[in-house]
């Protein structure tokens, strides 16, 4: 009974196991089906978090009270010199010249309205007279006439020649500047800016000379019209009191323009600020609180209230800037987009949380430094140097890759200047983050944190070092001291704050880092030390094609430590049926009792026993997936040669889809090396005479069939890739399968007699 009530109990436990399994992973898929909760989760934490919290309990003070302590300022802030705005803004609104429009259009329908007028005038005498001529004549001249003019222009028969001598002396008056009062010009003692109204042409007028007035204007006119005709006196002083009635002023003062010129270069003054530091003495105990010293203390009050509604709403307008960005440049490890909602959240929430961990690190290095009175021991800004910002890029990088791990560091550095206030904190963060992502891909090993942790201290001192030196806070040497201190344990800081926190990240997400990898690679993990007991064969071949795959991620940018380890899982299958492969055989082969359909069937399901044994296992699921698609959909080619020599050709063709496996095909770069890999290294063991040139050959052709079969399309390698990956696979190959020298006095391929014990007695 015991031994019938093991294996049933077993059974039952994996049946628990994987119902429980089931149900978590149920939870987990519903957990991330949508971005949404998430994303309004985020934007509310990112608010609570990056509104101004009370930082200063400050009393109600009055003009001329004496002041009960001294008070210092809590911080740097800045507020405005009203008195300084306003006499700015008006010295700027001063500088603004009036603005006068200048009517271009006026030469040009004045020769018009003439033009029209004598056109009338010259028809209605050939048509002797008309009833409504003086009217008509009127309205096309657009002034009123007189009879002496009127007779003036009949009398000369409204000839061409009176037309032109008209035309062109009021077109060349009024093509002159002419305001109404030129004394106010004068009086105005600055430029005017001149604006055309028709062509818009501005410039600038200092020089008033050539300016007339209404009277100087028709002096003008009386010039003109003297010079350009033959008339007699009085003839002529007619005209020129007709012509006078076209002249106006042209250059006209524009009050509204002039006025918003006005108000705009008011508005383009900045604001003056006064400029209070931290530490500066408002106020001292009994003194009296002047007007300035009342002013800076009401502005810390209201600092002290800035939790309301424009903050709040200020926050989260922010956060959602922030979070539209991350989840638009987000580039997770899949491209599937139930993992980019998962990578979604899980970077969300190490950005939230590290922003939690920096402001409760903020608090207690305040309440720490108020309680010591001795420099530099007291300096609240030392400690900040000391908190882990790169953890969000270590974090980000070992649960996901580079690209996530960038766009978190630069998102979080973001939030930290804005949270703090601190441009140079932020600086100093990112620096920090991006060292520690440079750290992580130089180091691949069990101690890649405490390098980094060291490699993030010294970027960290040498970021302070700059920041201390531009902004001028190196001095008192004291101080500059403990800033390049606390610098340096911020980086130890990270590595400790990671180890702490990976493992319940890599449980929450299933996420499978490197360090998790390396646990996995161990050969003392129960399985792989089962593999390499009942199952040798198949245990080295796993190992050789971890090298290969590993050498080849290498020279193609994917990971190493995956394919590595991924490559001592694949098969783990064959675990189930161990002397049905080739080599694990040591005896008889079991397919020659067998059709070649269900060879083929044999082969093929050691891939879906290999996941179930993956998935009792707890693999991550990176890992099970290189299981079936290690082979894709390829050929059993040797099981479907043998059943087409073996077939009636009575019974029709064999189908190739009975002896394919059932895939999927490889869908990333890591899989698509571990199937090029594991072919390669099966056909490397049917050389007889595995030379350099032969393994070439050979590695190029199980290449170029796997792409033409299809196999790589749906991963991203390209044909580069390949090249790199054929030459990395030469080279281990060629250090496997090496010549060696024979040994002196021995011949291994000399029959050795049996050895005969003769009988003594």
């Amino acid at each position: 009974m015991t031994s019938d009530g093991e294996p049933k109990k077993e059974q039952r436990e994996s049946g628990r196991r994987k119902r429980r399994g089931v149900r978590l992973r149920d939870l987990f898929d519903l957990a991330y089906s949508s971005p949404w909760p998430w994303a309004v989760f985020f934007a509310v934490a990112l608010t609570v978090l990056l509104t101004p919290f009370l930082s200063l309990r400050a009393q109600q003070y009055e003009l001329g009270q004496i002041a009960p302590t001294t008070v210092y300022a809590p911080y740097d802030f800045s507020y405005e010199d009203e008195v300084g705005t306003a006499a700015r803004r008006e010295e700027a609104a001063g500088e603004v010249l009036e603005v006068y429009n200048f009517d271009d259009a006026a030469p040009l329908e004045a020769g018009k309205r003439i033009a029209a007028a004598f056109e009338f005038g010259r028809a209605a005498l050939a048509r002797s007279g008309s009833p409504d001529f003086a009217a008509g004549l009127r309205d096309r001249l657009g002034v009123n006439l007189r009879e002496d003019e009127l007779s003036l222009l009949r009398a000369k028969e409204f000839s061409p020649d009176l037309e032109q001598v008209l035309t062109r002396a009021v077109e060349s008056v009024l093509s002159r500047d002419i305001v109404t009062s030129k004394e106010r010009l004068l009086a105005l003692g600055q430029p005017i800016r001149r604006r055309e109204e028709v062509s818009k042409a501005s410039q600038v007028r200092r020089d008033f000379g050539s300016v007339l007035s209404l009277d100087e204007a028709r002096e003008l006119l009386e010039v003109q019209i003297g010079s350009l005709s033959d008339l007699r006196q009085a003839e002529r002083r007619r005209l020129i009191e007709l012509g006078a009635r076209f002249l106006e002023p042209t250059l006209a003062f524009d009050y509204p323009e002039t006025e918003r010129r006005r108000a705009s270069a008011r508005e383009s003054v900045e604001p003056v600020y006064f400029q209070v530091r931290r530490g500066k003495t408002i106020v001292r105990a009994g003194d009296e609180i002047t007007a300035s010293g009342l002013r800076q203390l009401d502005i810390l009050s209201r600092e002290n209230r800035r939790w309301g509604f424009a903050g709040a709403l200020g926050a989260f307008l922010l956060a959602g800037v922030l979070l539209t960005i991350q989840w638009h440049l987000l580039k997770p490890a899949r491209a599937s987009e139930a993992w980019r909602r998962q990578s979604f959240a899980m970077t969300g929430i190490v950005i939230v949380g590290h922003l939690a961990l920096a402001r409760l690190a903020f608090f207690v290095a305040r309440l720490f430094s108020e309680q010591l009175v001795q420099a530099p021991f007291n300096n609240t800004g030392s400690y900040s140097y000391a908190v882990p910002f790169a953890g969000v890029a270590v974090m980000l990088l070992l649960l996901e890759n580079a690209p996530t791990a960038l766009l978190g560091s630069t998102l979080f550095s973001i939030a930290i200047g804005i949270m703090t206030g601190n441009l140079q904190l932020a600086v100093f963060a990112l620096l920090s983050s991006l060292a520690a992502v440079l750290g992580l891909f130089q180091y691949k090993r069990r101690t890649a944190l405490v390098k980094v942790g060291l490699l993030v201290g010294a970027v960290n001192v040498a970021a302070v070092l700059a920041i201390d030196l531009l902004s001028g806070r190196h001095f008192p040497p004291s101080n500059f001291g403990f800033d390049l201190a606390c610098a340096f344990v911020g980086g130890p800081a990270v590595a400790f704050v990671v180890s702490a926190l990976l493992p319940v990240f890599e449980t929450v997400f299933h996420r499978t880092t490197d360090i998790r990898l390396l646990e996995l690679a161990n050969s003392n993990v129960p399985i792989l030390r089962r593999l390499a007991l009942e199952a040798p064969g198949t245990y080295h071949h796993s190992m050789v094609v971890g090298s290969l795959a590993e050498a080849a991620a290498e020279a193609v940018g994917a990971n190493p430590v995956f394919c590595r380890t991924a490559a001592m899982y694949h098969d783990i299958g064959k675990l189930i049926k161990i002397n049905y492969f080739v080599e694990n055989q040591t005896g008889a082969n079991r397919h020659d009792q067998l059709s070649p359909r269900m060879s083929a069937l044999v082969i093929a399901s050691h891939v879906k026993e290999g996941i179930e044994l993956a998935k009792e296992m707890n693999l991550p699921q990176e890992l099970v997936d290189i299981i079936p698609q290690h082979h894709g959909t390829k050929l059993i080619t040797y099981f479907y040669e043998k059943a087409k020599m073996n077939h009636d050709p009575e019974l029709g063709e064999v189908s190739e889809d009975e002896y394919r496996y059932p895939g999927p095909k490889p869908q990333t770069k890591e899989a698509g090396i571990i199937m090029i890999a594991d072919a390669v290294e099966a056909a490397s063991r049917t050389l007889d005479d595995p030379s350099p040139a032969r393994l070439k050959g050979l590695i190029r052709r199980i290449i170029d069939y796997i792409f033409l079969d299809g196999q790589l399309n749906e991963c991203d390698l390209t044909l580069r890739d390949l090249e790199k990956i054929a030459q990395s696979f030469q080279r281990v190959l060629m250090g496997i399968h090496h010549q060696r020298v024979s040994y002196p006095g021995f011949d291994f391929e000399k029959q050795v007699e049996p050895l005969v014990v003769q009988d003594s007695r």
